[in-house]
């Protein structure tokens, strides 16, 4: 027996043998007794037994903890170094785009004070007419063609055109009918109000008796218009001269192309019989002829024309 047990290095209190190794033991913190080194609660004062194994992690987590914050103190330290120089060159930056803004705004200040001091706008008006608009509305055949510049009354607005009246116009349809180019020119334009305009007439419609003209534009408006309108009156006498004899002068051009036109018309024209004509009337048809007898009857027709009965007894 005593032999089994120097044989056995790790005999039980029995005195058996035991071929594995004696557990590792720990002293309880509270009661002072031999332990297992794994137990967490001590079997003899039921206290349990603090881990140094925590406390280890506690001492690691908190030094990374450490380095973290003295690594992020670092980075804000560079960071700040950084955007002053930074800060200093997007100071310099606005500073620049300020002046550059302040430059920007004095020279559309300047501009709009020299567009507010030119008294014509931008397109040409060096070969127009300023016609007073009763002496436009009335003599317009003497102006077709011509770039005119006229006060006028605002009137009914379709699209890009624009009516206007005159005060010498007493009839229910408006004396001048134009177009214009730029829709937006005659946009938010009070009814009844005066404003100045150019444009290129283009004819004046017999049926209606208005001045028609394209190509407008609109020069002067509110109290502008006045300065213009005492400025178009100055050639009144000129204006009404010089469109009293261009409307002599196309008058007797008509006169003349109307006697020109009848004596080709007589030339063309040729002496028939009654009787041939009444026997075989599709041979003359749209033929000019001349035939003689007595009227017995006349009637007017539309559109200017006249009917004859002619007898040949």
């Amino acid at each position: 027996m005593a032999n089994a047990n120097m044989n056995n290095p790790y005999p039980n209190q029995n005195g058996q043998n035991m071929n594995r190794p004696v557990q590792p033991m720990k002293q309880c913190k509270h009661c002072r007794q031999m332990i297992d080194a794994r137990a967490k609660v001590c079997p003899y004062c039921r206290k349990k037994q603090s881990s140094s194994g925590c406390l280890v992690l506690l001492l690691v987590g908190g030094g990374i903890t450490a380095l973290l914050f003295l690594l992020f103190i670092f980075i804000a330290v560079m960071a700040a170094v950084s955007g002053d120089d930074s800060g200093s060159n997007s100071e310099s930056g606005v500073i620049e785009s300020v002046v550059d803004s302040e430059t920007d705004m004095q020279t559309s200040e300047n501009d709009s004070q020299s567009n507010s001091e030119e008294t014509t706008p931008s397109y040409d008006l060096s070969d127009a007419i300023e016609v007073p608009s009763d002496i436009l509305y009335d003599y317009g055949e003497s102006y077709i063609n011509c770039k005119i510049v006229t006060v006028a009354k605002v009137g009914d607005q379709t699209g890009e055109t624009l009516k206007f009246n005159t005060d010498n116009n007493e009839s229910f349809f408006y004396s001048f009918i134009c177009t214009f180019t730029d829709k937006m020119e005659i946009e938010n334009l009070e009814r009844d109000s005066e404003v100045a305009f150019v444009g290129v007439v283009e004819e004046k419609d017999s049926t209606f008796n208005a001045v028609q003209i394209k190509d407008c534009h609109i020069i002067a408006k509110g109290d502008d218009v006045q300065s213009k309108k005492e400025e178009i009156e100055n050639n009144r006498e000129q204006q009404l001269e010089f469109a009293e004899q261009s409307k002599a002068e196309a008058e007797q051009a008509a006169k003349e192309a109307a006697i020109a036109d009848a004596e080709e018309y007589k030339s063309s024209c040729n002496t028939v019989e009654y009787e041939d004509v009444a026997r075989n009337p599709d041979n003359y048809n749209g033929e000019n002829i001349i035939a003689s007898g007595k009227v017995i009857q006349v009637a007017d027709g539309w559109f200017n024309t006249v009917t004859m009965r002619i007898s040949d007894e």
